[in-house]
């Protein structure tokens, strides 16, 4: 199946998609059945429907990927991803800071609050290396991050 757009002839505006083998307009009743009014095109296969962009050369239009649109949809994929990362690790947060809470209440050992502490700190840190890099963040499964170990609970 392959996805095709309705762009409007006039505003080349991509008003919708849909899935088929190829276009099929006939199909479609009210204007969007219209040739005149509207075009199916299918799109490229090296085209994301986020950043695809209709134009018009020497009256024929042509779906093209749209650079701006495409910067502004892996940024978007980036910071997505991004905030799952930060997700996990403020559940994770929330255990420490319990042991953390506990470990005042009990005599934890000065060493043992201390690997706590350099733990907390590892939770905050881990998403310092994508911020910084966010291109690190296409690479990043979720499923597979190696997070810092966790200190046993006394």
């Amino acid at each position: 199946m392959n996805t095709i757009l309705i762009v409007n002839n006039e505003s080349l505006n991509i008003e919708s998609s849909y899935q088929d083998e190829s276009p099929s307009q006939s199909s479609f009743g009210g204007p969007w059945g219209n040739p005149e009014l509207y075009s199916h095109l299918e799109l490229p296969e090296n085209v994301q429907l986020e950043c695809a962009i209709a134009i018009s050369d020497d009256n024929e239009i042509m779906i093209i990927e749209d650079e701006d649109k495409q910067v502004e949809y892996i940024s978007k994929l980036r910071n997505d991803k991004l905030n799952q990362l930060r997700s996990q690790r403020d559940e994770k947060l929330k255990r420490v800071d319990q042991l953390i809470n506990i470990a005042f209440l009990n005599s934890w050992t000065a060493g043992e609050k201390t690997e706590l502490k350099n733990y907390r700190q590892a939770l905050l840190d881990i998403t310092e290396s994508f911020k910084n890099d966010m291109s690190s963040c296409d690479n990043l499964d979720l499923d597979e991050m190696s997070w810092p170990e966790e200190p046993s609970e006394n």
